[in-house]
């Protein structure tokens, strides 16, 4: 989408089911990056992550869908 504007360009629906999380079903509006995905899955995985990272696990959405999160991504 290089010809469209950067609001239609970035945004890219996200959906993740995670077995025994409270939030499975649910619709959670919070900003998430796609480079949050790979600290996220390890996390679930129980898998260790270094800190070079730039993503943040958002693995307490996936319990409380309306918690507080990001104020902004970028790309």
């Amino acid at each position: 989408t290089k010809m469209t504007n950067f609001e239609l360009g970035t945004r890219v629906p996200l959906l993740v089911r995670a077995p025994g999380r409270r939030g499975n079903g649910q619709v959670s509006t919070a900003l998430v990056e796609l480079v949050d995905l790979y600290p996220t899955l390890a996390e679930l995985c129980k898998l260790p992550v270094g800190e070079q990272l730039e993503g943040r696990s958002f693995v307490p959405l996936l319990d409380d869908p309306t918690a507080r999160w990001k104020e902004a991504a970028f790309s």
